[in-house]
């Protein structure tokens, strides 16, 4: 992204909404995998409401399972967006 901004701005900021979708996604999944592990990590001490932990462990899976799986889906995007954007005469915008 930063070496194709350098020579082709355009390119770059057509793929940047999905860069930020995906730093989003991945953001969201390390933050829940942190609190996740700590969950687990009380659990094994027998620390803490269970209930309340065992609902971080389910929430960490279902977004790794329904929201992270789409992370990849959008390195396409980020890379050839640009080229379908900038076909587009700067008068259309």
């Amino acid at each position: 992204m930063l070496d194709t901004f350098k020579l082709e701005p355009g390119y770059a900021a057509a793929g940047a909404t999905a860069l930020v979708e995906m730093m989003g996604l991945i953001s969201g999944g390390w933050m829940l995998a942190r609190g996740a592990i700590e969950a687990s990590r009380q659990i094994s001490d027998g620390s803490g409401d269970p209930k309340f932990l065992s609902s971080k462990l389910v929430t960490a899976r279902y977004f790794a399972e329904v929201h992270l799986s789409r992370a990849s889906s959008l390195v396409g995007p980020i890379k050839n967006g640009g080229s379908c954007v900038m076909d587009f005469d700067a008068a259309q915008f």
